[in-house]
C-alpha cells in the first residue's frame, strides 16, 4: 500500500501496460497472420452475429483505433499525475484501492462472460480474448482516470 501513495507509480504502471497492449493491436492491425487465425471473416461468417461483426472489425484491422485511444487515455492519465507534483495521503490511496477494487470486479465479471462465451461457441476464440483484454484494460484505465479526477477536486 505504501507504493500507492506515489503518483509515479500510478503513471509507471500505467504506461508499461498501455504500452504492451496499444503496441499489439496496432501491430496486429492488417497484419496477415492476424487476419488468418480470426474465426469471423468474410468468407467465414455464416451467420449475422454481433461476434460476426466484432470480427469483421478486427479483419479490418480496427483495432489500432482502439489502441490509440488507450494511448489518449494513458497519456491523460499521466498528464494529470505529472501535474499532481505530491504525494497521495490515506485518504486518496484509499480511493486509489477501491478503483481498482472495481475494475477488479468488472475483470472477473469478464472472465464469466468469457468462459459463457467460450463455452457457448468454442469458436472464435482470438475474437472473445482480444475483446476482453480490450475491454478489461479500458475498465482498468477508467476507473484510474475516475480516481485521478477525484483527487483533484479533493
Amino acid at each position: 500500500m505504501k507504493l500507492l501513495r506515489y503518483p509515479l507509480v500510478n503513471g509507471v504502471f500505467v504506461s508499461l501496460f498501455t504500452a504492451f497492449y496499444a503496441l499489439i493491436l496496432i501491430f496486429t492491425s492488417n497484419h496477415l497472420e492476424f487476419q488468418r487465425i480470426l474465426y469471423y471473416t468474410k468468407a467465414k461468417a455464416a451467420n449475422l452475429s454481433n461476434l460476426s461483426s466484432w470480427g469483421e472489425f478486427l479483419y479490418n484491422g480496427h483495432q489500432k483505433y482502439i489502441g490509440m485511444a488507450m494511448i489518449a487515455l494513458t497519456i491523460l492519465i499521466v498528464v494529470l499525475l505529472i501535474l499532481r507534483k505530491k504525494t497521495y495521503d490515506e485518504y486518496h490511496v484509499q480511493i486509489l484501492s477501491k478503483c481498482f477494487l472495481i475494475a477488479g470486479f468488472i475483470t472477473i465479471c469478464l472472465v464469466a462472460l468469457f468462459f459463457f462465451m467460450v463455452l457457448s461457441e468454442p469458436v472464435a476464440i482470438v475474437e472473445k480474448f482480444t475483446l476482453f483484454v480490450i475491454l478489461h484494460w479500458m475498465s482498468i484505465l477508467v476507473a484510474d482516470l475516475i480516481f485521478i479526477i477525484s483527487c483533484r477536486t479533493n
